[in-house]
């Protein structure tokens, strides 16, 4: 009879244990995901288990307030794409309830919420950040000459992107007069101080956590060519104060020739006085 009753007690145990509720794990990537602009991207999750009588809900957070996009009915098999959303037209929920963003904007990037509602809610959250590419950045040279160095300034821009990362690399073979140095307040500007006889051959690369695009730019003794271009541009100013000073004192001299001539015309004419004439009788009588 006791065995019986052990028996009995061990089976209630048991119909009791089976009928708790079961814990539901959501499983989600628990790192920044990363989206293109104008590409799609993939939210994915993991439920289990699944409870027969429950809903499952991806939410988009915009600051305070929680904008319902898709749901899914697990009684009835069922999805559902909520209308009038940013999201509309551009949002997939796939069997595995993973959510699919197409055409990503930069708004897109936030927080996003799985919710399995039983008599419980369940919640995770994912986070997005929508970046835009990269353009192949342009490069061009800056320079600063000096009698004792030459500074060498790199500028790497590009037309487009987001989050921007700028890397420089070196590539040639020219002896720097002092280490490179990052021009403070720019990432995107480099400058190097090169001897007269070096070439620069640098690589800019811009890059962000969804793309990258990098450019080369080498140039042979640009310091020898701007020390040239400076010093023939001393010549021509030399030459055209030169000129000036020629000309100023020509022209100071051709106006002294000419006052001086004026005084000498002006002496040669005949002198008029005013009153009656004399007149010098020619035939005078003689006396006798």
């Amino acid at each position: 009879m006791e065995m019986v009753m052990s028996v009995m007690a061990a089976g209630l145990l048991l119909i009791s244990s089976g009928s708790g509720q079961w814990e539901v794990n959501i499983k989600i990537p628990h790192f920044l995901v990363n989206g293109t602009v104008g590409h799609s991207v993939w939210l994915l999750v993991e439920i289990d288990p699944i409870p027969q009588r429950a809903e499952i809900t991806w939410k988009f957070s915009v600051e305070s307030l929680q904008v319902p996009i898709a749901r899914f009915d697990v009684s009835e098999n069922k999805s559902k794409i909520f209308p009038q959303t940013e999201f509309e037209g551009r949002t997939t929920l796939h069997h595995n309830h993973t959510l699919q963003i197409d055409n990503l904007r930069v708004s897109d990037g936030g927080t996003y919420t799985v919710t399995v509602t039983t008599r419980q809610d369940y919640t995770e959250e994912i986070s997005l950040q929508v970046y835009e590419p990269v353009s192949v950045p342009t490069m061009e040279l800056i320079q600063n000459v000096s009698a004792e160095r030459c500074n060498v300034t790199l500028r790497c821009s590009v037309g487009s992107g987001s989050h921007i990362h700028y890397t420089w690399t070196w590539l040639g073979s020219n002896v720097t007069d002092e280490p490179v140095e990052q021009v403070s307040g720019n990432p995107g500007e480099l400058e190097v101080s090169v001897g007269l006889s070096h070439s620069i051959h640098y690589c800019c690369t811009v890059w962000n956590p969804v793309s990258e695009e990098s450019a080369e730019f080498r140039i042979e003794t640009p310091c020898t060519k701007s020390q040239e271009a400076l010093s023939s541009w001393t010549k021509q100013a030399t030459w055209v104060s030169v000129l000036q000073i020629c000309l100023g004192g020509t022209v100071l001299l051709v106006l002294m020739v000419l006052l001086v001539a004026s005084k000498f015309c002006t002496s040669l004419r005949p002198r008029t006085t005013t009153g009656a004439p004399s007149h010098t009788p020619h035939n005078l009588p003689s006396k006798t």
